[in-house]
């Protein structure tokens, strides 16, 4: 036999269980009521940085493979003409890029889709693979567009880019 559970029964249960779950402390064997106003607080900032970095990651997917890399495209956003997309170049060993030693770069490239012509806005080099570990390298990229040749990897690149 199913027994019908009352509603108020159960809020009543659940505001007791965290009444004495939260709010109150075993100190040598009796139950004394503490100010710990902190724990909601706590609670939602954890419960916040359990979810955020997925809401923010990049889903990398595997575009090429070279002897001492592997490169990733990522996020793509279009605005008209310009299309902006998240490249990561993950290195097989420690590398020396622009005087600083990292295992991968992220690079966001942006690529005009009608005059096929690209540049690099940022690049950002982590200590580890897939750009994670520390932040070691931050560097602005050049303002000065460059002409896309055919048949190379940046025409690979723009196609997905402009085209999806």
């Amino acid at each position: 036999m199913i027994r019908k559970i009352d509603k108020n029964f159960l809020s009543a249960s659940v505001k007791h269980l965290y009444y004495f779950c939260l709010c109150k402390l075993t100190l040598g064997g009796k139950m004394r009521a503490t100010n710990i106003w902190w724990i909601r607080p706590a609670l939602t900032l954890l419960f916040y940085f359990s979810f955020v970095p997925q809401v923010f990651a990049v889903d990398w997917e595997r575009r090429a493979t070279g002897q001492t890399y592997i490169e990733y495209f990522g996020t793509v956003v279009r605005t008209g003409e310009i299309a902006s997309m998240l490249m990561l170049r993950d290195f097989t060993s420690e590398t020396d890029f622009r005087g600083v030693t990292v295992r991968s770069i992220q690079t966001e490239r942006l690529f005009n889709c009608k005059e096929n012509i690209t540049r690099v806005k940022k690049y950002d080099g982590f200590s580890e693979e897939m750009g994670m570990g520390e932040l070691v390298l931050e560097k602005v990229g050049d303002n000065e567009w460059e002409k896309i040749e055919p048949s190379t990897f940046l025409e690979y690149a723009l196609r997905t880019a402009c085209l999806g």
